[in-house]
């Protein structure tokens, strides 16, 4: 048998993997805050002459603050708060990602990556649980879930299915088509996609800043790495 060594490898090289990937998804969470996604599907939809009617896609973070004029006064302050400390996040993070790429030896970059990914993430919560994860939301989520079920289960029970049909025609047929009614009232309006379309930019800001969150704790990690191998910069020396 051959002794398998874990290769090491350059922490340096791995901190600036995981500053690139810090700035790449603070960037996502710019897209997401500014709605650049709508934006590009506009822009598709003008370009094709309205032969393409584009997705049912929200238009961003930025203009999320009237939908929370529903919850009460209290409630939609607060919103306005996080949104407003959202941008400042992303432009946190963006900047931490490029200072700890080009400085890997400074240990504050892993901190203030973490501090920035926590406000995003809180922010990007907060909203969540408001605008995604409400009862309206909940039951479609559900009812699309059943859908895939059910589609699934038919599919294993095709040989199943053949074989009623040749012993009894009638009853099998009028079955199937009871089923593909019932699949066709639940799925109408309720696919997952369109679900998530209608707050990918929630769904993308929560991911990106949970991304970002990882980079920071990695960045951490790596830093305990350059001391061990004598490549941390001492605290207090320049």
């Amino acid at each position: 048998m051959f002794n398998r060594q874990k290769q090491q490898t350059d922490p340096r090289v791995d901190a600036a993997k995981t500053a690139s990937l810090a700035i790449a998804w603070g960037i996502a969470a710019g897209v997401a805050y500014l709605g650049l996604i709508y934006q590009a599907v506009h822009l598709i939809v003008n370009a094709t002459n309205g032969d393409w009617t584009g997705a049912p896609v929200d238009q961003g973070i930025v203009t999320f603050g009237s939908k929370f004029q529903q919850f009460g006064t209290s409630y939609a302050q607060l919103a306005t708060i996080v949104i407003a400390a959202l941008p400042i996040a992303i432009i946190a993070t963006v900047a931490v990602g490029i200072i700890a790429r080009a400085r890997p030896r400074l240990s504050l970059s892993a901190g203030l990556l973490i501090v920035a990914a926590v406000i995003g993430l809180a922010g990007s919560l907060l909203l969540f649980v408001a605008l995604v994860a409400n009862l309206k939301n909940g039951i479609q989520f559900v009812v699309a879930l059943i859908t895939i079920v059910i589609v699934s289960i038919l599919l294993r029970l095709q040989r199943a299915i053949r074989r009623f049909f040749r012993r009894s025609p009638a009853i099998a047929s009028l079955l199937f088509a009871a089923v593909t009614i019932f699949y066709l009232i639940l799925s109408n309006g309720a696919n997952i996609s369109s679900l998530v379309l209608q707050q990918v930019d929630i769904w993308l800001a929560l991911l990106a800043f949970a991304i970002v969150f990882y980079c920071g704790v990695s960045l951490v990690r790596i830093r305990r790495r350059l001391r061990g191998a004598g490549l941390a910069r001492p605290a207090g020396r320049r």
